[in-house]
């Protein structure tokens, strides 16, 4: 399957229905290694903070250190857990730069619950109200593109509430700590209610607090 026509032919038909403007084309990064990867990872966001273009080019030449820098930090934890059977050091990612970046982010998905551009601040109500009224069924079908999910991270408030809308089910969470929370779905999908890469937490807290997150020891 061509995925990125499959994403495009979705994105068009979700303009249509909606009339969204500036709609933020969005998914998977690189689709060469997305589908080379022993585990499909997705990152779930609210919205694009002032980005008109098309984020999965944008995010395939290593995007900005600006939220990509911690995205890329979370997957390469993910790679050394279940691929590598390692633990994560924050000392392999303390220092990323654009190479490190772009290795990291051309082997998930990248998606925003909302399609338009946003700004430094989401009103989290509005944000769940749009989604309900214009965005649910669409973004249903653009994960259901993807296959089979192994992880997926939801980044910042009110980004989890959507997925538990869409999954048709409930999710039994269990709280980690500090407001971080996981469950896995009938299928096999991890879900993980977790902050925004821009979050108040210093990058190596949140490097940390993610690791602890995802651990097999909370299967």
């Amino acid at each position: 399957m061509d995925i990125r026509a499959e994403e495009n032919k979705l994105f068009q038909k979700w303009i249509d229905n909606t009339h969204v403007e500036d709609f933020v084309f969005d998914g998977v990064v690189n689709p060469s290694e997305w589908y080379e990867m022993p585990i499909r990872i997705v990152f779930l966001l609210k919205e694009t903070n002032g980005f008109r273009d098309d984020l999965r080019v944008f995010l395939d030449s290593g995007g900005r250190w600006m939220t990509w820098n911690n995205v890329a930090r979370w997957t390469y934890a993910l790679r050394q857990m279940y691929i590598k059977d390692v633990n994560p050091q924050w000392e392999s990612v303390n220092r990323i730069n654009k190479e490190k970046r772009k290795y990291n982010l051309r082997k998930v998905a990248v998606i925003n619950v909302k399609k338009q551009m946003g700004g430094t601040t989401t009103n989290t109500v509005k944000l769940i109200e749009i989604f309900r009224k214009y965005n649910k069924e669409f973004f249903v079908e653009q994960l259901n593109m993807l296959g089979h999910i192994d992880f997926l991270i939801c980044c910042g408030k009110g980004v989890a509430t959507c997925v538990e809308e869409s999954v048709n089910e409930e999710l039994l969470w269990k709280r980690i700590r500090s407001g971080v929370r996981r469950a896995t779905t009938l299928k096999g999908t991890v879900v993980v209610d977790f902050f925004h890469p821009q979050s108040r937490y210093r990058s190596k807290e949140l490097f940390l607090l993610f690791c602890e997150a995802v651990s097999p020891k909370y299967a």
